[in-house]
C-alpha cells in the first residue's frame, strides 16, 4: 500500500527529505514556510501534522519540534550513513540505512553494530554496488509491519543488524515476542533499494510502502 500525497504535501516531504540529506538533520518550521512561501509558520505545522498522519513522516511526542521522515532519524540511532558529500546521518533502521545511497544516487559508508553484543558493522557502498563489508557474516534482522502499526516505533526498532546469523538466533531465543525474519546483507540492500531507490524521483505524490519492509 503507497501513501498517496497531494502536490503540497508531496513538495514539502521532498523538501525535508533533501534537506535531510544536505544537512543531517529536518528543515525548521521556517525553512518550510519559505520553501513554500506560506504565510505562516502555523501553515508549515499545519503540513507536518498532515504528512504525520497520513504515516509519511513520523513526530515523537516528546520532541514536538523534530521529526523522522523515513529513511531518516532526526535523533542519534544506531545505524549512522555517511554520505560522500561528506554529510552524516541516521537512518532509522538497517534497512533503511541501505536504502540511503540508493535514494540518493551516492555512495555512502554505514556504521553500526550487532544488536547483539555491539561489534562494529561497516558497509560500504559505491555506485550502487556492495563493495566492503565486515564482518563478512554480517546479516540483518527483518520484522514485517502490518498496515495498522506505526514503523517508527513498532517495526524500525527492531530491524537491525547482527554480526552472524548465530548472534540474531541466540538474540531470539530472548526476545520470542518479536519474530524476527533472517535476511542476507544483500537480500537486505537489494529490500533498502526497492523501498527508497524510486522516492525522491517520484513525481506523483507517493512516499515510500512503509507496510511490511
Amino acid at each position: 500500500m503507497k501513501i498517496v500525497l497531494s502536490d503540497q504535501l508531496a513538495e514539502v516531504h521532498k523538501f525535508i527529505l533533501e534537506t535531510f540529506a544536505t544537512t543531517g538533520h529536518s528543515p525548521s518550521l521556517e525553512a518550510i514556510k519559505a520553501r513554500l512561501s506560506l504565510k505562516s509558520e502555523a501553515a508549515a505545522e499545519e503540513l507536518l501534522v498532515n504528512l504525520a498522519a497520513r504515516g509519511a513522516i513520523h513526530r515523537a511526542s516528546s520532541n514536538a519540534t523534530g521529526l523522522h521522515a523515513y529513511p531518516f532519524s532526526d535523533e542519534p540511532t544506531r545505524h549512522g550513513v555517511a554520505l560522500a558529500s561528506g554529510t552524516k546521518v541516521f537512518a532509522m533502521c538497517a534497512v533503511d540505512a541501505l536504502g540511503i545511497p540508493f535514494m540518493l544516487h551516492t555512495d555512502a559508508t554505514i556504521d553500526s553494530s550487532c544488536l547483539l553484543c555491539d561489534v562494529p558493522v561497516t558497509v560500504v557502498v559505491k555506485n550502487g554496488l556492495l563493495v566492503k563489508h565486515s564482518p563478512r557474516t554480517v546479516v540483518v534482522g527483518n520484522v514485517p509491519l502490518d498496515c495498522c502499526s506505526t514503523p517508527a516505533t513498532d517495526q524500525c526498532p527492531h530491524i537491525n543488524f547482527f554480526c552472524k546469523p548465530a548472534h540474531l538466533r541466540e538474540w531470539q531465543q530472548s526476545h520470542t515476542d518479536q519474530p524476527l525474519t533472517e535476511l542476507t546483507l544483500a537480500e537486505a540492500l537489494a529490500r533498502g533499494q526497492q523501498i527508497f531507490g524510486p522516492m525522491l524521483s517520484r513525481d506523483n505524490g507517493q512516499s515510500p510502502d512503509q507496510c511490511c519492509k
